[in-house]
Order: C-alpha cells, then structure tokens, then sequence
C-alpha cells in the first residue's frame, strides 16, 4: 500500500464519520452520553484497596477503552471490527460477576504465572446475582465469536461488484442500519456496566441520579432498535 492509498482510506474514514454524525445524529449524541457517564462513574468507587476490586475495576477499565474505540470504528464505518472488540468486553462483564462470586479468585488476573478460567466454565458458575439469563449469555456470546472469526457475517458485506464484475471491497461507507446496529449492541454493554458500578455507588452520590436518567433513554433506545 503506497502513503498515497493510506491517506485516501483516512479521508475516506473521516467522511464517513462526518457523515454519522450528521445522519446519525441523537444516536451519536446517546453513544457519548452514555460512555461519559460510564466513565464519570470511576470517579465515585473503586477506592477500596481489596484485591478483587482491583481486578474488577481493572476488568472495567479496559471494557472502557474497547467501548470507546469501538464507537470510534462505527463511526468511521468499520462496523465489523466495531463488533469485534465486544467480544473481549462481554468476556470481562462475565468476569466480573465471576470475580463476585469467587472473590478468592482474584490472584488468577494478577499473574502471568496463573491462568484464569475460560468464559464456559465462569458461566457456568454464576450465582443468583448474576440476573441475566444464562442461555440469552451463551447466545450473545455465540453471535459475537462470529465477528471473530472467519464467518458469513464478516466475508458477505464486503463482497460486492462493479461493472458487473464481482469484486471484494475494503475501506469505509456510511451505513446506517449497519451503524444502528453497531450502537444497539455498544449501549447494551455500557448500560450493563452503568447498572453495576451503580451498585457500588452510595445512596447519596448525585452521579446515580444521572446514571438513572441515562440508563432509561438507553433502554428507550433499545426497545426501539430491537
């Protein structure tokens, strides 16, 4: 690839998120809310210096990092590798209830000399406070393995033709069903998230009011989208 190609798919990209913006705009504006308020919410907890916190909050973390640079891909249009980073953040979610149930656990992410259970086996061993349902889990994590690996779901949108020709693409083009899709899955994470910091917060902390008011237009979002 010459410097000359690399500039234009950067172009491309920047276009294309300019366009998101404009097209996409109360979905965009929902996105940052809610990933600022996620992010605002590491300042009220966190503090205690228990090894299993540690963790979790180090699990979190880095679900913060994938979730912003997983909206950053959408709106650039590379809405497969958005997907793709939701994988590792569904994986650290499951962890994390892991981790509330086995706080004695906690060393296994704490060393590279220890190796810390497979996402099956930590599912399996949830208990009553993990409210979700373990099958809907299973399949989730199902659909994003997809966005992994060599699948339908990752080789068809980027086959197409030209001339009448068929030709394989790469590259950025606004898609707004495709970046819709993109921001229902994201907003299901961070809403998952905002729930469970919000259990650490304390009653009177002003920012659960806010959490509160974000979590519900999310959930409007969703219900909309689904």
């Amino acid at each position: 690839m010459s410097m000359g190609t690399w500039v234009c798919l950067e172009e491309e990209a920047v276009q294309v998120a300019v366009v998101t913006r404009e097209k996409s705009k109360s979905t965009c504006e929902l996105l940052e809310h809610a990933l600022s308020t996620l992010a605002d919410g590491f300042e009220i907890i966190g503090r205690e210096d228990m090894e299993v916190t540690r963790v979790q909050m180090g699990l979190y973390s880095q679900n913060l990092n994938s979730l912003k640079c997983s909206i950053d891909l959408a709106y650039r249009g590379y809405y497969t590798q958005s997907v793709n980073l939701l994988r590792g953040v569904y994986e650290n979610w499951i962890a994390f209830w892991y981790l509330a149930d086995f706080p004695e656990k906690a060393q296994l992410w704490l060393s590279r000399d220890h190796q810390p259970p497979s996402h099956s086996e930590m599912l399996s061993k949830l208990g009553l406070g993990f409210v979700e349902d373990k099958g809907v889990a299973r399949e989730w994590y199902r659909i994003l393995c997809k966005f992994a690996h060599p699948d339908y779901l990752t080789v068809v949108p980027h086959l197409g033709s030209r001339d009448g020709e068929p030709r394989a693409f790469f590259g950025a083009t606004y898609k707004g069903e495709r970046f819709a899709s993109c921001a229902w899955m994201i907003l299901q994470f961070i809403n998952l998230m905002l729930r469970d910091i919000g259990l650490w917060a304390p009653p009177s902390e002003p920012w659960l009011k806010r959490c509160t008011t974000v979590m519900e237009r999310v959930l409007e979002f969703l219900q909309r989208q689904t």
